[in-house]
């Protein structure tokens, strides 16, 4: 087997041993709730993690059906397995943060006062609630 396929094939194993820890995490955080809702990110982390290994599998048949050197392939495919690895840990950081507001922070240009989200209030700033 072609190193690049048994990277695929390796990322994505790893990606759904990843859903379903996260998995049990959220359903643990759902039965603890009052709301029987899981933290935003830990509920993010757990689909993120099912999907990217699903499209995984799709990167892979690409591997095994590319015309291209085994170096170009391997990177072609590193590339966005890279950018799914980088993006459920992420979304793992802030589920254990318990970080439940948006991971991009503005300043507010009339205080300077650092704040979460994306979208200002009407008055231009952004309340944390």
């Amino acid at each position: 087997m072609a190193p690049s396929l048994q990277f695929t094939y390796t990322a994505c194993g790893i990606f759904l041993i990843t859903g379903l820890i996260t998995g049990v995490w959220k359903y643990y955080h759902i039965h603890a709730s009052k709301e029987a809702q899981a933290p935003v990110y830990v509920d993010i982390a757990h689909r993120s993690s099912l999907m990217y290994s699903f499209a995984t599998l799709v990167v892979a048949k690409f591997v095994e059906l590319s015309p291209y050197s085994e170096t170009v392939t391997f990177w072609s495919a590193a590339a966005p397995i890279v950018f799914f690895a980088l993006a459920i840990s992420t979304y793992v950081i802030y589920g254990v943060l318990k970080d439940n507001d948006n991971q991009i922070l503005i300043i507010n240009l009339q205080d300077g006062i650092p704040r979460r989200g994306t979208m200002p209030d009407a008055d231009g700033v952004r309340s944390n609630t």
